[in-house]
């Protein structure tokens, strides 16, 4: 569905204004009335790929050139941003690294607290610097343990795996949850020492109270 929605000028207002269109359209066509590198020329076209209630990928197509699809290549006149969702998760363990991470690890392996206790969430090995593997390692190394705090780790992210107690809340970012509710394509930004892991709820769930979860 293409829907009129409000003129903004600026690309920035647009981008600033994206959660008008996030939470009523599927599709929204935009109209801009200058013409400068700054802005759009124009009318220009937003669209909205959505998954379940939340947007997925936000495609801008620009009106100036033809606009046409080209077929195995790109084109200047489309414009594919892709939605990205934040999670705070309890960190329960890490994997050694190899090569360059050899003595600082590969990733940290991940959880969130649901009714029956900590749910595994999947694990995150991009978005640290060399500075922060070392400072975590060292952190995680001090509350090492034999078992998993989590009951549903898979075999495969089991393996030679370090447990840790489930003191430490994180934050990360993400796709998409997957079909097993795991973080798809997760990067890490950094702790969240200001919450407690009972505080952590999953909060993909409170988005999928949108109009279109009815």
């Amino acid at each position: 569905m293409k829907s009129p929605l409000y003129c903004w000028t600026r690309v920035a207002d647009i981008f600033s204004s994206w959660a008008l269109i996030f939470g009523a359209f599927s599709g929204a066509t935009c109209c801009a009335s200058r013409s400068s590198s700054a802005h759009i020329t124009a009318c220009s076209t937003i669209t909205v790929e959505r998954t379940r209630s939340t947007p997925k990928r936000v495609f801008w197509r620009s009106a100036k050139r033809s606009s046409a699809y080209e077929l195995g290549g790109r084109s200047g006149s489309w414009i594919k941003i892709k939605h990205q969702l934040h999670q705070e998760v309890v960190v329960i363990g890490w994997r050694a690294g190899q090569g360059s991470r050899t003595r600082s690890l590969a990733s940290l392996l991940l959880a969130v607290p649901g009714e029956d206790g900590l749910e595994y969430a999947g694990r995150v090995g991009t978005g640290f610097s060399d500075a922060q593997l070392a400072s975590i390692r060292e952190r995680l190394g001090k509350i090492e343990r034999q078992t998993p705090p989590a009951k549903d780790v898979p075999a495969a992210h089991r393996r030679d795996a370090h447990w840790v107690d489930p003191e430490y809340v994180a934050e990360v970012r993400y796709s998409e949850l997957t079909g097993e509710r795991l973080l798809r394509h997760p990067v890490w930004r950094g702790w969240r020492d200001d919450k407690q892991p009972d505080q952590v709820r999953w909060e993909a769930e409170d988005l999928a109270e949108g109009p279109d979860s009815k």
